[in-house]
């Protein structure tokens, strides 16, 4: 009976933690949606935008004036069908997190701060199309301004925070992504050499699965393409100075030394049927947590791909 409980005790902590780790995972994909040059933040810059331009109340029964007021309603309508849900659902992951101590007191700290400054643009926007002195109305504009800056603040801090709380153990991921790519494609020897156990890295899984698998698909069309007598491609990981390195290569044509850089460009592909967007997800992922990644020739005669990640 005792040992039955402490494995329950066991399973039910390994369930909280999956739960927990799951939770943090649907967070950071919303949170991303706050990122630069996305739609929720492009809305919220918008909407500052039109609240600075505002002319003085003096003004307020012009043409123009009126038009401007319009302009900030239906940004504000937009901000309240589109921001707001988000930014609710935020909250509501938050307080689902299995948490304790600091990190606990950090995220809670976040979540009141997001939904303080979330419902003072609300209320501040709202007094500008109320009748009220010249000088309320500029105090009105004036906290509105600065709660959807301290907004986009609140929660540019929460995804760093989200993103640095991310881990992943790179030696099992890799190894099941690659378990996958040796099942469908055996006729291609895949090998993978690891110089650190239980090597754990900043990055979501999904991030991490997608990056490797993009690297090794691109490796696997590359050799399929141009057939040779024997196709390998050779993934590794290792630690060094508060690094963990991927390094994925292959023993195809290679990439030109002057196409290095380009390979990562949106829209550059070497393919005769590529769309040139994998490499640029993954640089794009990996710099999301402070991670990059490099081209070069590979040892045994084809492409050198290098993923860099900070340690845990």
């Amino acid at each position: 009976i005792f040992a039955f409980s402490f494995l329950m005790v066991i399973k039910n902590k390994e369930s909280k933690k999956i739960a927990s780790y799951n939770v943090q995972e649907n967070l950071l994909n919303v949170l991303k949606r706050f990122g630069h040059g996305e739609g929720m933040l492009i809305i919220l810059h918008r909407l500052s935008l039109l609240i600075e331009n505002l002319s003085p109340l003096s003004e307020a029964q012009s043409n123009y004036e009126m038009e401007a007021l319009e302009r900030i309603g239906s940004a504000l309508s937009e901000y309240k069908n589109a921001v707001l849900p988000e930014v609710n659902r935020i909250n509501s992951l938050l307080s689902q997190l299995d948490l304790r101590g600091d990190e606990s007191i950090k995220y809670s700290n976040y979540a009141s701060a997001i939904l303080q400054s979330s419902a003072q643009i609300t209320n501040n926007c709202e007094l500008l199309f109320n009748n009220i002195l010249e000088k309320d109305k500029i105090k009105a504009k004036e906290e509105a301004i600065f709660s959807i800056k301290k907004l986009r603040d609140e929660l540019a801090g929460l995804r760093s925070f989200a993103m640095s709380n991310f881990s992943v153990e790179i030696p099992a991921a890799v190894e099941l992504a690659i378990k996958k790519f040796t099942e469908q494609y055996p006729e291609i020897d895949i090998q993978y050499s690891n110089e650190k156990e239980n090597a754990r890295a900043v990055i979501s899984f999904s991030d991490f699965n997608e990056s490797l698998n993009i690297l090794v698909q691109n490796a696997v069309d590359e050799l399929r393409l141009n057939k040779r007598e024997s196709s390998l491609i050779k993934v590794e990981s290792f630690v060094e100075e508060e690094r963990v390195f991927i390094n994925v290569e292959d023993n195809g044509t290679g990439i030109p030394v002057e196409n290095f850089e380009k390979i990562f460009s949106e829209g550059f592909t070497t393919k005769p049927n590529g769309h040139g967007i994998g490499l640029s997800i993954v640089k794009k992922c990996l710099e999301q947590y402070d991670g990059s990644i490099s081209a070069g020739k590979s040892k045994i005669g084809g492409a050198l791909f290098v993923m860099k990640l900070k340690v845990v």
